[in-house]
């Protein structure tokens, strides 16, 4: 995007300019994520989302329905310290989801002072704005197009964020390169655990197989939240720092009416017209839930500060901001999964996979090498 401006959304049939990303409010940000959209529309009124309420109770959280419905969802997931998993390649992490203990001990970004906090990052100020996403399915089309000062989202945070029927959270991965406004920077604040050290996909960060960098911050006002999705071939763990979180993942082999999706034909039925095709935030994903339980093998966690909730490659999941919160999200290949993993590559996306070999060399599994030596070129695997 431009330093000072919007970036042009020309597959929104439109297009609109914000003003100084530095000086933008968040009334900017809505025009520049939806064009041609009145910000009435953005509102909880009227809406099936409006009815819905979230509350903490104990290790569960609670969502009610205007109707009467409601569902309790109750943590299942066991807490296991880092100190357990030795291996730098995380060989020895479990193969199931999990939420680490002892991972950010040491974290300035998890000091409840001068931490990372919506209120202690406005406080501290950061050197750059940070970009946006998640709104109603009219803007979830233009993933982090628009930028505000820190300052402003906790204003809205505070302020305005209980009226909107799906609330904007931070998604921003630059701002992890940057820092605050007395120099310190981010990334002196926070370490990856040992467990995660290594990414077998490091090699193609940046490339037109792996754009998106890998860690990212995450501020979420509370009701927001990200929607059901996978990572088909990457981990990712997600650390805390400040608020709860209330996550669902579900098996790679659910029965796929348990994500509720949305097919491209389904109609807007709700009168919301935010484009039916588009999946239900997670706001109203966990309301759907007070009409039909969860699915056998569901994993529940209420995340709390200072946990790291670990999600292997495949695996489904939603998250909610039951509170306003603050996370660091990182996203990487385990060497154990290559063996798995590349051989159904090339059956399905064999570009992709070769250069995932390129970039691999002699970290390649030997095992692995000698099989796919017999249908591929050895010079190709070098």
């Amino acid at each position: 995007w431009h330093p000072l401006h919007c970036v042009v959304a020309p597959h929104l049939g439109a297009k609109w300019f914000a003003t100084d990303a530095e000086t933008a409010t968040m009334d900017d940000a809505k025009r520049c994520l939806a064009p041609g959209r009145a910000l009435s529309e953005w509102s909880a009124g009227g809406r099936p989302c409006a009815a819905l309420s979230v509350e903490l109770d104990g290790a569960a959280v609670v969502v009610r329905r205007g109707d009467g419905g409601s569902v309790r969802l109750l943590d299942n997931v066991r807490r296991v310290a880092v100190a357990s998993f030795e291996s730098a390649h995380g060989d020895d992490l479990p193969f199931e989801p999990g939420v680490l203990t002892g991972c950010c001990t040491d974290w300035a970004a998890l000091d409840c002072e001068c931490g990372w906090s919506v209120a202690a990052l406005a406080r501290r100020g950061l050197q750059r704005a940070v970009s946006l996403d998640g709104g109603p399915g009219f803007a979830r089309t233009s993933l982090s197009l628009s930028r505000v000062p820190i300052q402003e989202y906790h204003r809205y945070c505070s302020a305005d964020a209980d009226g909107d029927g799906a609330p904007l959270y931070v998604f921003d991965a630059d701002v992890l390169s940057s820092g605050f406004a007395d120099g310190t920077t981010m990334a002196s604040e926070w370490a990856t655990p040992h467990c995660f050290s290594h990414d077998a996909q490091a090699g193609l960060t940046g490339s037109t197989f792996r754009p998106l960098p890998p860690a990212w911050l995450l501020v979420g006002a509370a009701r927001s939240g990200t929607p059901i999705h996978d990572h088909p071939t990457t981990a990712s763990w997600n650390a805390l720092l400040s608020g709860a979180k209330a996550w669902v993942i579900l098996p790679p082999d659910v029965d796929e009416a348990e994500l509720l999706l949305r097919d491209d034909d389904d109609d807007d039925d709700d009168g919301s017209g935010d484009g039916g095709a588009l999946d239900l935030s997670a706001l109203e994903w966990f309301g759907e839930r007070a009409e039909r339980p969860l699915p056998a093998g569901a994993r529940v966690v209420m995340q709390r500060p200072g946990e790291v909730v670990y999600v292997p490659a495949g695996w489904w999941h939603v998250v909610l901001n039951v509170q306003t919160s603050t996370a660091l999200s990182v996203s990487l290949a385990l060497r154990r999964d290559i063996d798995t993993l590349l051989p159904e590559l090339l059956k399905e996306d064999q570009p992709f996979a070769m250069q995932w070999l390129r970039s691999l060399g002699r970290d390649l599994p030997p095992s692995l090498k000698d099989a796919l030596t017999l249908t591929h070129a050895p010079e190709s695997l070098s």
